[in-house]
């Protein structure tokens, strides 16, 4: 996969956001961000791999999330409305009740630590597709039953650390994580979002001379927390938040 390609692709989801208001800064950040790919001098496949899409100028979050989704669309041969659709739809929280049951289920059984992040763990009403972080002993064996499963439409990444699936009918994506216990919180953290939220986050955890990731927070090259995420709270000075309300207009930031 190039620059070029992904280029092409953020310039045809530019096209589907049509009228004004927020389409029209919505289309212009996809535009922007086409523009930056483009002319990007490190393979986007590398970037990717590295978990850096968001050093690109325009690639925020939410674009870098779409750029991953895509590129594991390893069948491509060509933009296609499904494939947009697939990355773009949002589905009403009402909608995905019996997939959340069905998740819970095949965890049940289990020892292991998870929890559903994303818009569903900060109660939006629409999720546009579902994270699953874990801690657990088998990856393989774990990540082997949802690949195998009848209701998996396509799986679009399949390894150790993480899986990606499609589900059939309702066509949401479901992305599991596996991490090390002493990361589950960091990545519990960085997967719930806001992606405005996580950025506050690591600007604060910056001022006191720290760095906050998906791994946990480090002063240097030593973790100080992130096994949990009110060890990450108490660590940068701060209140729990809850969830649904972690959006970075709601705090008080000062």
């Amino acid at each position: 996969m190039t620059n070029a390609q992904v280029a092409l692709f953020l310039k045809e989801v530019a096209k589907t956001y049509v009228g004004g208001g927020v389409n029209q800064y919505k289309k212009r950040a996809h535009e922007k961000a086409a523009e930056n790919v483009l002319i990007w001098p490190i393979e986007i496949t590398k970037t990717a791999a590295n978990g850096s899409l968001t050093l690109i100028p325009g690639v925020g979050e939410s674009i870098s999330r779409k750029i991953d989704t895509f590129l594991r669309l390893r069948e491509y041969q060509g933009i296609t409305l499904q494939s947009l659709e697939t990355i773009k739809r949002r589905f009403k929280r009402e909608e995905l009740e019996e997939i959340i049951d069905y998740i819970l289920f095949q965890f049940e059984p289990e020892t292991f630590e998870f929890e559903i992040a994303g818009s569903w763990r900060r109660q939006k009403e629409t999720v546009g597709d579902l994270d699953v972080v874990i801690c657990c002993d088998e990856p393989i064996r774990l990540m082997t039953t949802f690949k195998d499963d009848s209701n998996i439409e396509k799986v679009l990444s399949f390894g150790p650390s993480a899986t990606s699936v499609l589900f059939k009918d309702i066509g949401i994506q479901l992305d599991i994580r596996i991490v090390p216990k002493d990361s589950f919180g960091a990545c519990l953290l960085f997967f719930t979002g806001s992606p405005g939220f996580n950025i506050q986050m690591r600007s604060r955890a910056k001022k006191q001379k720290k760095k906050l990731n998906r791994y946990g927070v480090f002063v240097g090259e030593k973790k100080i927390a992130g096994e949990t995420e009110k060890e990450i709270f108490d660590e940068l000075g701060m209140m729990f938040v809850d969830p649904q309300f972690r959006e970075a207009e709601l705090l008080d930031w000062s």
